[in-house]
């Protein structure tokens, strides 16, 4: 997604400097795993998963035994989209998940547009978790959204789903004139062509390498357009997750965000920062360095190790 209205702003004092690296700046399997998938994209293992709520696609990377982290997409994507980034984290011993939410990806779904408020599909998320490693405590679970997704989790706890820690990649701050505006650009609509999708993506964003071109039209070929309708019209403002995680009827989520910048496209504007920074600390806010709305797919070394520092703590 791009905002209409973005406007360059400075991240505020006393926040981290903003984040540049390079893969030499992380572990060397982490920047092994990333060196290699320069190319076409490759799927992890792909699942499908029966719950009470749904059949759920996902694909998975790293050791089946290792400390399970969830990540979760953004609308108009798929889990495809953290194919460069899935298997770096699973190269450290974590067991990545992506999941394909309703609507999205290989999971389908979602034709009558219902079901799609965030507190909703943070409980298909959890079910899908659940069911997944039915005997994995969700505390131990660590959980990674981008835009849509990073919404989504930041509503995990209110769905009854309390991971060990969030990290919220550019959680939009949005209000109706924009998210309209977003629905009626034509450059923000499903595609069933694979052809004109590609065509499309690649004339938008000609400095992505071809994996993250790729990847992006096949997410455009696959959503059903009431989902993606009824995702950005039926949630009312967006507000970078910000009621959810100061609900006082809920225990707090150690939580992190990392954001791109204003004049690159981020969603979460640094006007936003003060505020943001007072309900998870300022020092869990973490900018990437000219990083756009979807760092992942144009700063992926920078937003691996934003999400290092933020799942380790450090």
């Amino acid at each position: 997604m791009t905002s209409p209205t973005a406007a360059p702003a400075p991240t505020p004092p006393g926040f981290p400097a903003p984040i540049r690296a390079t893969l030499a700046d992380l572990p060397p399997a982490a920047a092994e795993a990333i060196r290699s998938a320069r190319a076409l994209p490759e799927d992890g293992s792909r699942r499908a998963l029966e719950t009470d709520r749904g059949r759920f696609s996902s694909l998975s990377w790293g050791p089946a035994d290792g400390p399970p982290l969830l990540l979760v997409h953004g609308v108009l994507s798929s889990a495809r989209s953290y194919w460069r980034i899935g298997p770096a984290l699973a190269a450290l011993g974590h067991r990545v998940v992506a999941i394909d939410l309703p609507g999205h990806g290989r999971t389908g779904g979602g034709q009558d547009g219902a079901g799609f408020r965030f507190v909703e599909t943070a409980a298909d998320v959890a079910a899908f978790a659940r069911a997944g490693l039915p005997d994995v405590d969700q505390r131990e679970w660590s959980v990674i959204g981008h835009s849509w997704g990073a919404m989504v989790a930041a509503h995990l706890p209110l769905a009854g789903f309390r991971p060990g820690r969030t990290v919220l990649l550019d959680p939009p701050v949005m209000d109706r004139a924009i998210l309209e505006a977003m629905v009626n650009d034509p450059a923000e609509r499903p595609d069933t062509a694979p052809g004109s999708a590609l065509a499309t993506v690649k004339a938008q964003n000609p400095d992505w390498i071809e994996g993250e071109q790729i990847v992006k039209a096949e997410s455009l070929t696959q959503v059903v357009p009431a989902a993606a309708i009824s995702i950005l019209l039926g949630n009312g403002d967006w507000d970078a997750g910000l009621a959810a995680l100061t609900d006082p009827t809920i225990p707090a989520v150690p939580t992190w965000i990392v954001r791109g910048e204003d004049a690159a496209g981020s969603l979460c504007p640094a006007g936003w920062l003060p505020r943001l920074g007072e309900a998870i600390g300022m020092d869990r806010v973490l900018t990437i360095a000219g990083g756009p709305h979807s760092p992942q797919r144009t700063h992926v070394e920078a937003t691996a190790v934003a999400m290092l520092r933020a799942l380790t703590g450090r």
